[in-house]
């Protein structure tokens, strides 16, 4: 979207100047319900890292936190997920999320409500791997829970404005 005033700049240039495809190298999203496509693991993977070879996709994995869960598949990356396939929990489908956005290896990660169907100590545990997986990456996390605000620099509460109440009639 354009801004409404001001400018979006991408490292100082202005996103006007770049095509769209520079500005999404820029940033992984990792929603609220991220896409489980009925392939194995590793394909699961690589559409955030098409060229990741194996240990790359099981070090992105085990950075989210999925490295037990890997470890204990039938058939390791080669296991199907999706239709047909593994189903995975809530927590692991958010941590599938997570692996995706460390393997893409991107400078900015967007959380769009990565814990939304969560209970709190798994969404608690979610947020410490994908902080921790994407240390030294800006992440913006937009989110209307109040799990691991304490370990942002900056918070901002968008919350509904209440209009100025009238003032009383004389």
């Amino acid at each position: 979207l354009d801004p409404s005033r001001g400018r979006h700049a991408v490292d100082g240039h202005d996103v006007h100047d770049l095509t769209i495809e520079d500005v999404r190298r820029q940033v992984a999203v990792v929603d609220d319900e991220p896409h489980v496509f009925a392939a194995s693991v590793a394909a699961n993977l690589r559409v955030a890292g098409p060229d990741a070879d194996d240990d790359a996709v099981g070090a992105a994995l085990d950075r989210a936190g999925l490295g037990r869960w890997l470890a204990d598949l039938p058939d390791g990356l080669g296991t199907r997920l999706g239709s047909g396939g593994r189903g995975l929990s809530g927590g692991e489908r958010a941590r599938l999320g997570v692996a995706r956005a460390v393997l893409a290896d991107r400078p900015l990660v967007l959380l769009d409500e990565p814990t939304a169907h969560l209970d709190h100590a798994t969404a608690t545990a979610v947020l410490d791997d994908v902080l921790s997986a994407t240390d030294g990456r800006s992440v913006v996390m937009v989110s209307h829970r109040p799990e691991a605000l304490d370990r942002f620099d900056t918070v901002l509460d968008l919350g509904a404005r209440h209009p100025a109440a009238p003032a009383p009639k004389e």
